[in-house]
This record gives C-alpha cells, structure tokens and sequence, in this order.
C-alpha cells in the first residue's frame, strides 16, 4: 500500500494494470484496500485509485471500499477525484448508487462543510441517472432551505458547481436561478453570473 502513495510507486502500480492479467487485479487491489483511506488522499495515490475506478471488474470494488468514508474522500483535494471518476464510469452500478446515496445524505446535512465535495457533485449530476439527479437536487435545496440566506460556503460551492454543469434552459437551473437562489444573489456567492447565464463554463477539479 505505501508503494501506491510514492511518485514512482503510483506509476508502477498505473503501468501494472495496464499490461497485468485481469486475474490479478484483485489481489492486488486488496493489498491497496488495507489503507484505503490514506492512499486516498495522496497526492499520488488517487492516481492509483482512479485507474482502479475505470476497469468494470475493479470498480465495484473501490467503490464498496469507500464506503464509510465517503464524505471525508469526497472533501479531500486528492480524494475527490476518485469519487468523481466512479460517479463518471459506474453511476448505475449497485455499489457506486449506494456510494451516491451516502454522499447524498452527507450533501444534505448543512452542519457539514469542506471544500472540495462540490467536485463529486458535478459529476453526479453530469453522469448520474435521473433519479440521482434529482436526488442531488433534493438534498442541495434541503440545505439551503436548513442553513437560509446567505449559505455557508459549502452549501455555496455546491450551487456554483451545480449551475456550472447544468444546460442553461434546464428546469433544474431555472429553478437553481429563480425560487432557489435568485440572479441578484448569485453575487453574493462570487458567481461570474454572465459566464453563467451564457453557458459554456464548467468547474474543473484542482
């Protein structure tokens, strides 16, 4: 597991699963799983993790790996990266939809903050099913209706994330721009308001 947090480590185990038979993927992922949570928020780890989330036979298992720690992945510089990756290959996976649903419920609890949970949730958004989607926006209106106006900083960041991704003339965004938030006060939330309104910007992960 150490391996996978160094920088020459990190693109051995990448070349690996490249050039390896499937059949050893596994064990060699359950020897990453033993210290899941700190690879995860290397710097060079979630490289690892990510090249682990596209491959159909591994992918479930970092998914369920996550499980537990999702929000503190989720919020993490490095880690968030990964949630994103799985939400983008494997959103109507079983294990990836259990996943989305923990990060769902985090999402919605105003007393949770961090910096970077917005990234995974663009992604969501973006790759996830219908009713994912709406769940999103379930647990995103539920905040801001607990926490009012204006919104902490996370509640924030996952508005500016949201109306970044979402096609300009889609209901979710009228709804996001009209009852939900309001143009005067998007300012407020240091949102380039035009760029928004015009389309063609887009959040990207750090």
């Amino acid at each position: 597991a150490s391996l996978a947090m160094t920088e020459v480590g990190g693109r051995i185990l990448q070349q690996l699963l490249e050039v390896a038979p499937n059949t050893t993927w596994e064990p060699l992922f359950d020897e990453l799983r033993a210290d899941i949570w700190g690879i995860s928020r290397s710097p060079h780890g979630d490289f690892v993790l990510q090249a682990f989330s596209v491959p159909f036979e591994l992918r479930r298992e970092v998914a369920e790996a996550l499980l537990g720690l999702c929000w503190g992945v989720a919020s993490n510089r490095f880690g968030c990266r990964i949630i994103c990756r799985l939400f983008e290959h494997a959103s109507l996976e079983p294990e990836t939809e259990e996943l989305a649903s923990e990060f769902l419920l985090l999402v919605a609890d105003p007393g949770l903050g961090g910096l970077y949970h917005q990234y995974p949730f663009g992604s969501l958004l973006e790759h996830g099913s219908e009713p994912q989607k709406a769940r999103a926006f379930e647990a995103l209106f539920g905040r801001l209706r607990e926490e009012g106006w204006p919104p902490q900083k996370g509640t924030a960041s996952l508005i500016h994330e949201a109306l970044c991704v979402l096609p300009r003339r889609s209901p979710s965004a009228k709804a996001l721009l009209g009852g939900g938030v309001g143009r005067g006060r998007l300012y407020i939330l240091g949102l380039p308001l035009g760029r928004v309104i015009s389309g063609g910007w887009a959040g990207t992960p750090p």
